[in-house]
């Protein structure tokens, strides 16, 4: 009894090896019935990219947004900057945008310790997003800001990036706290062009701590 156990334990232990030895340009089964959180997309040729919350930041690709190929995390380990800077950080990276600008793609990360504000904006990028292609490499350039716990009244998670009529961009984001900020970017928009001191709200709801007033019951007898 033991042997068989011995030997099922070892036919396991072979497999696990085997799955994770396999290539991951290796061609992936496509699916139908992906789940995903904060997903964000972009279409580059024929092809639709997806991102979303998860390890390493999650990737699909589909021809025709109805099959989905798993692609490989950006990234297979978390950022180095992102473990110094978020205390017990692994790798689950949330709330991913992408957008493209002059001959790259831009994907903006959050990194956070669940509910608080120990939060920071990381950003990486790419010439391409076909895993196929030899120029296919994600490269991370750090934090872009970050908010701390009885220091910012605003949480540096979520972000978006949009730009102005004069292609001026901006990096929009957060949630809870004093609500939604808006800051300014270099014009490579790799930087902020602003000290997060300075930056707007653009949306908010406020606490409010009144009482609800309770219906006054009445008995008929």
């Amino acid at each position: 009894m033991k042997y068989k156990k011995l030997v099922v334990l070892c036919l396991g232990v072979f497999l696990a090896m085997n799955l994770q030895a396999q290539s991951p340009n290796q061609e992936q089964p496509l699916r139908k019935d992906i789940i995903v959180h904060d997903p964000v997309m972009i279409k580059q040729d024929d092809t639709y990219y997806l991102f979303s919350t998860g390890n390493g930041i999650a990737m699909w690709s589909s021809k025709d947004l109805e099959s989905w190929k798993f692609v490989k995390p950006v990234f297979d380990a978390p950022p180095q900057w992102a473990v110094e800077a978020i205390p017990g950080f692994k790798g689950h990276i949330w709330a991913p945008d992408i957008s493209y600008h002059d001959g790259k793609y831009y994907l903006y990360y959050s990194v956070s310790a669940f509910g608080k504000n120990t939060s920071a904006i990381g950003l990486a990028t790419n010439t391409t997003l076909d895993a196929s292609d030899p120029n296919y490499k994600w490269t991370d350039h750090g934090k872009i800001i970050q908010s701390y716990p009885g220091k910012t009244n605003w949480n540096a998670i979520d972000p978006n990036l949009i730009t102005d009529k004069k292609g001026t961009p901006y990096l929009s984001f957060g949630s809870f706290w004093n609500g939604l900020p808006i800051v300014k970017l270099t014009k490579d928009r790799m930087h902020l062009a602003e000290e997060p001191e300075n930056l707007q709200i653009i949306a908010s709801r406020k606490k409010t701590f009144q009482r609800p007033i309770r219906p006054l019951s009445t008995t008929t007898r």
